[in-house]
């Protein structure tokens, strides 16, 4: 029989705040520099919706607990939502690793000039997103400590 691995309440914090914050917290403060002031509460609201959802997912996870998350509660209400929810998260995430792949490669384009051509920046967008497949295939330890970094 095995161990279960664990790992710690750090790795576990920085891979859940990771999850939700998404590509944004890396995408939105270049743009919203040039708003000014007011971007201050756009990021005061997104915290709030964000706590909320935190909130909300933590009661629903004490009153049912079952695996599946988001997709197993709304398969409560219908399969068909349950089904419905599975859609849509799998495609917000290949979008937003397409978001994280495409802003990793807008940043390191200011190293490597070479990248601002479309053809090498799709090349490396494309490494990018296998490069952290792999790191995922490689178990939560390895993600956990790539997010804390």
């Amino acid at each position: 029989m095995s161990s279960v691995k664990k790992i710690g309440l750090f790795a576990c914090t920085g891979v859940v705040a990771g999850n939700m914050m998404g590509s944004g917290i890396a995408l939105l403060p270049a743009n919203l520099a040039s708003i000014g002031g007011i971007a201050i509460w756009g990021w005061v609201i997104s915290i709030i919706g964000a706590m909320s959802l935190a909130y909300v997912y933590a009661r629903l996870a004490t009153k049912n607990p079952q695996q599946g998350g988001p997709i197993a509660y709304a398969g409560e209400i219908s399969p068909a939502f349950g089904f419905q929810t599975g859609v849509l998260y799998y495609h917000a995430n290949w979008i937003g690793n397409l978001a994280i792949g495409i802003t990793a490669v807008s940043y390191l384009s200011t190293f490597f000039p070479a990248l601002n051509n479309p053809i090498p920046a799709g090349i490396a967008c494309i490494a990018i997103v296998w490069l952290f497949t792999f790191i995922n295939m490689l178990g939560g330890a390895w993600v956990s400590r790539l997010t804390t970094i």
